[in-house]
């Protein structure tokens, strides 16, 4: 989500109240007001002392609704883009960072911590049919470690490098009954030992996705 990250830094960078921004209904000095901005966003809600407190900034096809501070998204808010997507949590200096959720315009949903705009911390990302996710780690917007699983095909738990198991984990395929336990190299088993039964049971990890 970086080139999103970055519209949203450019949205927030032109904010701040100048004498040429015009209050168009309200108290936009303290109290509730609408103000219209010379770069083209228009913010509705709380002011204390000429700064936003809480309200809803539209610019073009970009909407934040939530909490500011000097003239950034800081607190909890929601953010939606052009393209539908939208992240809604907390912020900090106008960067989704803390707790939240993030919902792309495939379909795909992340929920977990954030970090200066990130999937960072522990989280999950689940896809929009709900048939496949990612839980454990995520370093900036990589999945590092933790269980993939595809529903009726694939359960697989370890360290992960671009999606693939990468280092000691486990693959079991739910399609022909098999596992694989010991050291893979960019999601190809190299060492270690195959079972030809599962040994977590099926019908369990697909009720996972429920």
């Amino acid at each position: 989500m970086k080139w999103q990250i970055l519209l949203l830094l450019l949205f927030f960078g032109q904010i701040h109240v100048t004498a040429q921004d015009e209050c168009l209904s309200g108290n936009c000095e303290n109290g509730y007001g609408k103000l219209k901005c010379e770069c083209g966003y228009i913010f509705e809600g709380q002011f204390k002392d000429g700064e936003k407190v809480s309200g809803k900034m539209i610019k073009e096809n970009l909407v934040y609704e939530g909490d500011f501070k000097n003239d950034m998204a800081h607190g909890k808010g929601k953010i939606t883009f052009a393209d539908s997507s939208w992240y809604r949590g907390d912020f900090a200096f106008s960067q989704p960072d803390g707790v939240g959720e993030y919902h792309l315009a495939s379909g795909d949903v992340y929920k977990g911590e954030m970090k200066a705009g990130n999937f960072h911390g522990e989280g999950v990302r689940t896809n929009a049919k709900q048939s496949e996710y990612y839980r454990g780690k995520f370093v900036e917007d990589e999945f590092v470690s933790g269980v993939h699983f595809l529903q009726n095909q694939l359960y697989e738990a370890g360290s992960f490098r671009d999606k693939e198991l990468h280092g000691y984990g486990i693959r079991q395929n739910l399609a022909d009954s098999t596992t694989q336990i010991g050291v893979f190299k960019r999601g190809k088993f190299k060492d270690g030992q195959e079972f030809e039964f599962l040994l977590i049971d099926k019908a369990g990890l697909n009720k996972s996705l429920d």
